[in-house]
């Protein structure tokens, strides 16, 4: 058998040797020349006798029959002999009208065994996957922490931390540390007891890591040891007040020193550029608390600072927002020295006045550009409040959340540093204006307006400042005081850990509040978002003004303490640490 006819011309066309054009019932050459047209021809099956002339037969398919198959006659062959028989499809073709055209054989095919069910089956099971290093095993644990869906984000880590990923397996101290983290941010993923949040067996073996680390030649200023220390002093600033207790400033201090020492390595690494932010920040936060100034605000580091910029738009604003940060603890000694021992410090009034100005000025440059940057829909979106607050009916949503952190951030430092330039003032002699001590009410401004710049470089300003120039003092810090009540609604989406950075910038903004009513908002803000804590670790007004006070250098002892005139070298040793964990 050697299948269907291999033209789909009519039997007039073939007959006379013609292009048929195929349209049936009658076709165009058939129609033209008034002749008969049988139509598409007829799928006829041709049989042979034997298999000797099967070589001569065309076959122009890819199919063979398979091994042990035997090409067979029909001629003598009993029903019984035909049950192996099957027709194998050599080749088809569709016609214009449809008809379908077939090459086929008969094949004999050797009896099949019988196939096994699925569920007798034997299944072959995969080989197993390797299992992940240790190193694997902790990058795969760290990526999960960043995970931006669960119920524990921490947008403010998760740019150094997503560059520690594919780094471990060379220090033991940074391995130790960022699993120190990771255990703890796991606990809070899986809704653990507050008090199991931060592990101390796990802490404690970091902390020995990174002691010999430090007492390492070979490994004292590597960029691992610095990655490990500062990630435990994140480890801190998410945990410690869980823990009741905080080393922060410990790992602040060994940050600036080995920074100090080493230097900038390589300005092409993320990493690097990251570590450098978190020396600037572990030291001021350091300085401040004792208070001293930070070992980083000179003009030598603001030199190499300068070559220095982000790799984003809000990267180089937060940069810049660190480079002025890192005046911040001597604006704090100065005003601090110039109350308790002014024969001391050979820094005037004045002059510690003038230099809080110009750092106030520099900070309002950086606050009109996040003024500009929070009207690009990309970054910020204002909407009507989705919990109808009366007290802040507009509100701002965030598409970057490292957007709100840094507005947070600035917002703080500038109603900070604007507080010390109210204070210094009203210690000029002949000051029309005195602070109370009782902060009082400031009329609100319109929700969501920019704040004024006051501080232009280009005019000579005139000290003391008149009562008209601190009210409107006054009122940029009541608006800057907006822009952190209206991300509230958002930050407070990220609880419990994610939205702790938001809590300074709020504290802050408590003796701006308009009303009693905004201010007990404030209380209950802040509250909201350490909700974890226990009662007695709550917010009050009496706590939250003598915080303030403190960080702007009006709260101070009666006698000065040696810290504030001792020398600033630093010896990393975590011994103290060590014995009470």
């Amino acid at each position: 058998m050697v299948g269907t006819k291999t033209s789909n011309r009519c039997d007039t066309c073939r007959q006379r040797k013609v292009k048929c054009d195929e349209r049936w019932p009658v076709c165009g050459p058939c129609a033209k020349g008034r002749r008969s047209c049988p139509g598409p021809p007829k799928k006829d099956i041709r049989f042979v006798e034997s298999d000797e002339n099967m070589a001569e037969l065309p076959v122009r398919s890819r199919y063979r029959p398979p091994s042990g198959a035997q090409i067979v006659t029909l001629v003598g062959r009993s029903s019984e002999e035909y049950k192996n028989l099957h027709m194998v499809t050599l080749r088809s073709k569709n016609l214009k009208n449809g008809v379908q055209m077939q090459k086929i054989r008969l094949v004999d095919l050797p009896k099949a065994e019988p196939q096994p069910s699925c569920s007798s089956r034997s299944i072959t099971p995969l080989a197993p996957s390797p299992p992940l290093s240790s190193n694997e095993s902790l990058s795969a644990r760290l990526y999960a922490t960043l995970d931006p869906t669960t119920n524990a984000k921490i947008h403010s880590h998760s740019l150094i931390l997503r560059e520690l990923i594919g780094r471990f397996g060379t220090s033991s101290a940074l391995d130790n540390a960022t699993l120190c983290l990771v255990t703890s941010h796991e606990a809070v993923v899986r809704g653990d007891d507050v008090s199991t949040w931060f592990n101390i067996q796990q802490y404690g073996k970091a902390l020995r890591s990174i002691q010999e680390a430090i007492d390492n030649p070979n490994e004292q200023y590597t960029t691992s040891t610095l990655a490990a220390i500062s990630v435990m002093w994140r480890t801190e600033a998410v945990f410690c007040r869980v823990r009741g207790v905080s080393n922060q400033g410990i790992h602040g201090r060994a940050m600036a020193h080995i920074f100090r020492h080493r230097g900038i390595c390589n300005t092409s690494d993320p990493l690097e550029l990251y570590l450098i932010v978190d020396c600037l920040m572990g030291d001021v936060q350091a300085a401040v608390t004792i208070p001293r100034p930070s070992i980083f605000d000179s003009d030598v580091w603001d030199r190499i600072f300068s070559s220095i910029r982000g790799q984003t738009l809000v990267g180089d604003i937060y940069w810049q927002l660190m480079r002025e940060l890192v005046k911040w603890p001597g604006l704090v000694h100065s005003n601090i020295m110039l109350q308790v021992s002014p024969e001391l410090t050979s820094v005037t009034t004045d002059e510690a006045l003038r230099r809080a100005i110009s750092v106030a000025g520099r900070l309002e440059l950086i606050s009109q550009t996040l003024s500009t940057l929070l009207t690009d829909p990309k970054i910020c979106v204002t909407a009507p409040s989705g919990r109808n607050d009366p007290l802040v009916p507009i509100v701002h949503q965030y598409r970057d959340p490292n957007a709100a952190m840094i507005v947070a951030y600035a917002s703080f430092y500038s109603i900070t540093v604007n507080r010390i330039v109210a204070f210094l003032n009203s210690r000029l002699p002949v000051s029309p204006f005195t602070v109370p001590v009782s902060p009082t009410f400031y009329p609100s401004a319109p929700l969501g307006s920019t704040p004024e710049p006051l501080f232009s470089p280009f005019e000579p300003l005139s000290l003391p400042f008149p009562e008209s120039f601190l009210e409107k003092l006054h009122l940029q810090n009541v608006q800057l005081s907006q822009r952190v009540w209206m991300m509230y609604e958002q930050v407070r989406q990220w609880k419990p850990i994610g939205c702790l950075f938001f809590l300074n910038a709020l504290k802050a903004s408590f003796p701006w509040a308009g009303s009693l009513e905004m201010r007990q908002w404030i209380l209950d803000a802040a509250n909201d978002i350490e909700d974890f804590l226990p009662e007695q670790a709550r917010w009050n007004p009496v706590r939250i003004e003598l915080w303030a006070k403190c960080l702007s250098g009006e709260a101070i002892d009666d006698q000065p303490q040696e810290s504030i005139t001792s020398d600033i070298g630093i010896d990393i040793d975590y011994t103290e640490v060590l014995d009470e964990v």
